[in-house]
């Protein structure tokens, strides 16, 4: 079964979530596609988008420099749930402190939400693209 879990998080923490998500799901990067995925200053190129995957996972970045706040999507397999959620958890509870926020106690799977509302369908309609589909079904 297919779980997604999306969070927002500041740019400045780009590389320790990449590298705690990417070890989490076993997903293999190159440290240069971060940093190409981070300083590009194009609007709506997709550059601008970090997408880590093997088969049946992915994680998606938006590093858009339209804002400092970045959206973080995952979309992974039943074997993977429990790690990303504690990961998650951590990083999401991390950034509501930072931001004297109230801290969560849960994440949510947003998998079968299709109002259009999860953070992938803004990422997805921003760009006209289909990561879903491009990257999960390859």
């Amino acid at each position: 079964m297919i779980h997604q879990f999306e969070m927002y998080y500041a740019n400045e923490y780009l590389e320790e979530i990449v590298a705690d998500f990417a070890a989490v799901l076993n997903l293999k990067y190159d440290e240069k596609d971060v940093e190409i995925a981070s300083k590009s200053l194009s609007v709506r190129g997709l550059e601008n988008l970090l997408i880590l995957k093997r088969e049946g996972c992915f994680m998606c970045i938006d590093c858009n420099a339209r804002d400092f706040i970045m959206p973080l999507v995952v979309m992974c397999q039943d074997s993977d749930v429990d790690r990303v959620k504690a990961v998650m958890l951590e990083w999401d509870n991390k950034m509501r402190e930072k931001y004297y926020q109230e801290l969560t106690e849960e994440i949510v799977d947003v998998y079968n939400v299709t109002d259009g509302s999860t953070l992938l369908s803004e990422i997805e309609s921003f760009y006209h693209i289909s990561i879903y589909n491009q990257f999960l079904k390859e």
